[in-house]
């Protein structure tokens, strides 16, 4: 048996518990630290990564020693580069968020200058938010210091197309230290960030993040430990396929990349990255968090002030030695003694159930009933805590008691501001509510989701913050209680939309990964509502050209939807469809052009040879041969599907607008200019009469006008046409929309300015 250790930890409002045992866990810890330190000096390439991953049960303290290992390596050695991340708080689910509390941390705690990540930051920035300044005011988690602020800070006004090239012009002119840097490190990964969309650059920042954490610590051979709490939250519990792609690449990633590091997780359940790829099976170094034993949960308890060897054997007993069951009786032991009250050993639970019922009768009624509504929330601040209680008249007294209702041990802070409840209490707490106060239950998670889905109401594709990220997550969790899945599935797909036209897909890949798994524990797994989820996956995936991750979610849906609606079904035709668009991405034609053509005869025998699906899928089939150079072919598949479009939407229909443009850039491919020009012209027409002059799809017919007439030498109107067309984009998309960044291109390579 280990020897036991005492050691403080800070439990609730800033009360000291004390840390016991675990000492082979921490000697493990330092063994490894130790070879890895050792092992720095000659750290090059073909050093393995090392990964120490200490996983159990909910409440058997891997939290608590994940924080005692950070103590244990400040005193250890002092001089280390370390940092932690706690998935418990939704931000750092959504990853460049995480890197940024990774750079945030070790800058301010370890001076590490991120000079690539930054500028690569930068430019994302620039992609995403283009409405929002790159200053501390407009971005107050970033802090733009040091030599590279100014160099930033005179570039920020420029478009992205031209901030890389400024950034160049401006280095020369801050500091030596800078160039050399730019020029032997920098350039020649960064150059060409500017014309990647922006999920490739935020693929790229684990990298950049490890190479600039490389450079600071090569002179010294200093250590670095990477802590990531509660992995199992990011990584999930079930196991990973080709269609529930893993949420944590980013962090094997920088760990590959960042060898010279111990990384440390604490989580459910051993890593499972082994599983697809065998050369990390002995990186990893995975060790189970048991129980206490008797000795150390005894001295556990007596060093709480349990004097009385009755109490704590009644405690023991129940706890079984899970920390979590400890310190909760602990919790009531010192509530007791501080009424006034002597604990007796009746007090106590002798199971875990019980010691969680017997907490509860400890509590007054104002405190149970403020407990069993913050229950609700996965985490709340000061604001909404205060709004909590004043909804539902718990009584409770903000003004006084604040601080005093946060000091059980089973309350923490997930980051800076925001407070979160142990999950084993959250379960117990909102079971009692589901069973015995149903209605109470529904309106507590009801206000939950109409407090977050409020605050997406508002938004466009221009004003997307991170704020409107975690309360699209936090709605969607209190949307599933009581769990509704059809309501859930029309909220979801209604308020995606904002977020898929706006490029922000990682947070959507995140939700549609839960929808599928709600869909398929449910009683029905493999209906029309999966199938669709799995298709709008897909296409997420293939917007980041993420292929071989979108194929099988389109084969799955394909599968589905015929087994439902058999093979003649016009929804299985749209299935082709959608396989075949992904595999023309890919360019690989041999294998999209018969899917088309399935396509579309399912769709004339189901729907009749003038249905507009009939025409959609001719026009597919079209710019298929139309990529491939094959005119002969497009054009009266082109045709045709313009014929149809005016027979059956009438001549003035946005899609017969969309049919002339795609017959005129025909045309204008063959160089038949003539031919192409009236019908750009008439396009145009059509997309401002019916969608207005400032929709996104007249400013693509303007570009396609406008490039073409500049091939005639019609420069002026050419300029005036694209310009104007580049203005509807970046008001309407975004400066950093790729349609945006296209028109500027055209501007770019005309030697014009856009405004």
């Amino acid at each position: 048996m280990p020897s036991s250790e005492h050691h403080t930890t800070k439990s609730g409002a800033g009360k000291k518990r004390p840390f016991v045992g675990r000492t082979d866990l921490i000697e493990l810890f330092n063994g490894i630290l130790q070879d890895k330190v050792r092992s720095l000096p000659t750290a090059g390439e073909g050093t393995r990564p090392t990964v120490l991953v200490f996983h159990g049960v909910a409440g058997i303290g891997k939290t608590t020693l994940y924080k005692r290992l950070v103590e244990e390596l400040k005193v250890t050695y002092p001089a280390a580069i370390w940092s932690g991340i706690d998935f418990r708080n939704p931000s750092n689910l959504e990853f460049h968020n995480a890197m940024l509390h990774l750079r945030e941390e070790l800058k301010s705690k370890h001076k590490v200058k991120f000079r690539s990540f930054d500028l690569a930051y930068a430019v994302y920035w620039k992609k995403a938010y283009p409405q929002i300044p790159l200053t501390n005011e407009d971005f107050p988690r970033w802090d733009w210091t040091g030599l590279l602020a100014g160099v930033i800070a005179a570039a920020a006004g420029v478009p992205v197309a031209g901030f890389i090239q400024k950034i160049t012009e401006e280095i020369p002119k801050s500091h030596k230290q800078l160039s050399g840097w730019w020029t032997k490190r920098a350039e020649p990964i960064l150059r060409g960030i500017p014309e990647l969309q922006e999920h490739q650059i935020l693929e790229l920042l684990p990298g950049l993040l490890a190479a600039d954490i490389k450079h600071h610590i090569a002179p010294d051979s200093l250590p670095v430990v990477l802590f990531f709490d509660t992995y199992e939250t990011l990584q999930g519990e079930r196991p990973q396929d080709s269609i529930h792609a893993p949420l944590d690449n980013w962090v094997q990633q920088l760990v590959s990349e960042l060898p010279q590091a111990l990384c440390v997780i604490t989580g459910r359940e051993e890593l499972r990255w082994a599983e697809n790829d065998k050369s990390w099976k002995d990186c990893l170094h995975q060790h189970k968090v048991f129980d206490l034993d008797k000795d150390d949960a005894v001295k556990y308890l007596t060093d709480c002030g349990v004097e009385s060897e009755e109490i704590r054997e009644v405690i023991f007993e129940g706890s079984k030695g899970v920390p979590f069951y400890l310190e909760l009786s602990v919790d009531d032991f010192d509530g007791l003694r501080a009424e006034g009250k002597e604990p007796c050993p009746t007090d106590f639970g002798r199971t875990y159930r019980e010691i969680l019922v017997k907490f509860t009768e400890h509590r007054s009624e104002v405190e149970l009933r403020t407990l069993r509504v913050i229950s609700t929330a996965r985490g709340w601040d000061r604001s909404l805590f205060e709004l909590l209680v004043k909804e539902f008249d718990t009584g409770f007294s903000i003004k006084w008691d604040f601080d005093n209702f946060h000091r059980f041990s089973f309350i923490s802070s997930s980051s800076a501001t925001t407070r979160s409840m142990h999950e084993l209490m959250r379960e117990h707490l909102q079971d009692y509510l589901q069973q015995n106060e149903t209605d109470r239950y529904t309106l507590f998670h009801k206000f939950l989701f109409e407090h977050y889905d409020s605050q997406l109401e508002s938004i466009d594709i221009r004003n997307i913050t991170e704020k409107h990220h975690a309360a699209i997550e936090e709605a969607f969790y209190h949307k599933q209680h009581p769990s509704d899945i059809p309501a859930l599935y029309d909220w979801m797909i209604g308020r995606a939309k904002v977020f898929y036209d706006a490029a922000q897909w990682q947070t959507l890949v995140r939700l549609y990964l839960q929808m599928i798994q709600i869909l398929e524990d449910s009683s029905k797994p493999e209906d029309l509502r999966t199938a669709t989820s799995l298709n709008n996956l897909a296409f997420l995936y293939e917007n980041q050209a993420k292929y071989d991750q979108a194929e099988p979610l389109c084969l799955r849906a394909l599968e589905i939807r015929e087994k439902l609606l058999g093979p003649e079904h016009p929804v299985v035709a749209t299935s082709f469809n959608n396989l075949a668009a992904l595999y023309d991405s890919q360019a690989k034609y041999d294998q999209a052009e018969p899917l088309y053509k399935r396509s579309l005869e399912i769709s004339e025998k189901q729907l009749g040879p003038e249905h507009p699906d009939v025409a959609l899928s001719l026009n597919n089939l079209a710019a298929l041969y139309d990529s491939q150079a094959r005119y002969d072919r497009a054009e009266p598949l082109y045709r045709r599907s313009l014929e149809i479009r005016k027979k059956k939407l009438g001549p003035e229909h946005p899609d017969v607008a969309a049919s002339l443009n795609n017959l005129a850039l025909l045309y204008k491919s063959q160089a038949k200019y003539d031919q192409a020009e009236p019908l750009f012209k008439r396009s145009l027409e059509i997309m401002e009469k019916q969608l207005g002059p400032k929709h996104p799809d007249v400013a693509i017919s303007l570009l396609n006008l406008g490039a073409m007439i500049y091939k005639l030498n019609r420069k002026e109107d050419a300029v005036k046409m694209v310009r104007r067309g580049y203005r509807i984009l970046r008001d309407s998309l975004g400066a950093g929309h790729p349609k945006t960044k296209a028109a500027l291109c055209y501007l770019k390579s005309w030697g014009v300015e856009p405004d």
